[in-house]
């Protein structure tokens, strides 16, 4: 394998539309640019829709933290707020959930993509495939 080969293999995998390298004369780098997208990419431009089972990486969603309307006092659940205090409560974690509930979606199409790109070139290296 030339010094050239050894640089296109990465995780990614091989160029998915490679290029002779023979028919072009150029240097390393215009011909690192003539290689296009990746093996990687192309899985990843080819993902089936987000499956439900996928989890993205994420921080952990906020807990919910139930408080008295006046905020002095603070509420193990929602239901120990209400008998205490019938509907004067809230819960003071009610925007940051819904901020990381939003980012959630939004990571769950992001990060699809490339987890299956993942997966399609880490069944290409078992045996038998």
């Amino acid at each position: 394998m030339t010094t050239r080969e050894q640089r296109l293999r990465d995780d990614e995998g091989f160029p998915a539309f490679p290029v002779d390298p023979k028919a072009h004369e150029c240097s390393d780098a215009e011909y690192m640019a003539l290689r296009g997208m990746s093996l990687r990419d192309y899985f990843a431009a080819h993902a089936p829709d987000p499956q439900a089972w996928f989890s993205p990486d994420m921080p952990p969603k906020p807990t919910s933290d139930w408080v008295s309307d006046d905020g002095l006092t603070h509420y193990f659940t929602w239901q120990d707020a209400q008998r205490e205090c019938g509907d004067c409560y809230y819960d003071a974690n009610r925007d940051a959930i819904a901020q990381w509930e939003a980012e959630y979606s939004k990571q769950w199409c992001v990060q699809w993509p490339y987890a299956w790109a993942d997966a399609m070139l880490k069944a290409r290296k078992e045996p038998g495939q």
